[in-house]
């Protein structure tokens, strides 16, 4: 059996796993099933156990299976979780909502601080007339408090989903501005991404460089006004996030492309 054939029967596997332990099924739970293939397979079984547990207090299954695949124990998780949900709760009234948006910013060990800027971010896009009050963009809210501001980010991020939508109202698309604007905002963060993860193995070669006197590294080695640029624009939260927890991005991300709830 090939690499990608095993790992769809593995997918399958899961998601026939998690049907047994009694989780309802659908399209979330399939992506889950699909983000815990990524984990080591002796993790499979505390992981489901995790997620129950996890899910006995909680209806948004996307963000659960991220939390259970954390670090925290369940008394902090509650904990922590209680803290960032008490700031959010003049967003929003549905519960689910507020899951998936302190869901996403416990994935960095985001705070309160994260929660600020959710606010803010909240209150940036509702500006510029966007529906907020839907588990989507809760999530994508998450991200983006994690990220930066949207002091930093927001003009830079609306102007190529402006782009976008006249391009599409063009062509006469049949797709409506908030499909294009969510679609296009995970665009943008995937391309985020992609920058700071060359950033960061930019600094690692020459560190190693430096490490090793391969060679003497001189101020020709870095785009200083670059670089400052990028630290300017996402924080270290952010980076933590980019850097080292790319299936917990994905998983969000592809909830909030693919709408799946």
């Amino acid at each position: 059996m090939d690499l990608k054939k095993e790992l769809h029967q593995k997918v399958f596997d899961n998601y026939e796993e998690m049907l047994r332990e009694g989780f309802r099924e659908g399209d979330a739970l399939f992506l889950v099933a699909a983000y815990f293939t990524g984990k080591p397979d002796e993790t499979i079984g505390p992981l489901l156990r995790r997620l129950k547990k996890i899910m006995e207090s909680r209806k948004d299954m996307i963000s659960g299976a991220v939390l259970a695949a954390s670090y925290y124990g369940i008394e902090e998780l509650s904990m922590r979780l209680t803290i960032l949900e008490e700031g959010v709760r003049n967003l929003y009234t549905d519960q689910k909502c507020v899951e998936a948006l302190t869901g996403s910013i416990m994935i960095a060990d985001g705070g309160p601080a994260e929660v600020a800027k959710a606010i803010q971010w909240y209150m940036f896009l509702m500006k510029n007339q966007y529906d907020m009050n839907n588990e989507r963009m809760a999530r994508l809210l998450g991200i983006l408090a994690v990220i930066s501001s949207p002091n930093i980010l927001g003009k830079k991020m609306l102007s190529k989903i402006t782009e976008k939508i006249e391009q599409n109202t063009k062509e006469e698309s049949a797709a409506d501005e908030e499909t294009i604007f969510l679609e296009e905002a995970c665009q943008f963060i995937k391309q985020l991404q992609r920058q700071e993860e060359e950033r960061i193995n930019k600094l690692e070669r020459t560190s190693y460089k430096m490490l090793t006197g391969e060679k003497n590294v001189t101020a020709s080695d870095f785009d200083y006004s670059k670089e400052y640029h990028q630290e300017e624009e996402i924080s270290l939260n952010g980076s933590n996030l980019f850097t080292g927890m790319k299936q917990e991005v994905d998983i969000i991300l592809s909830a909030i492309y693919f709408d799946l709830i």
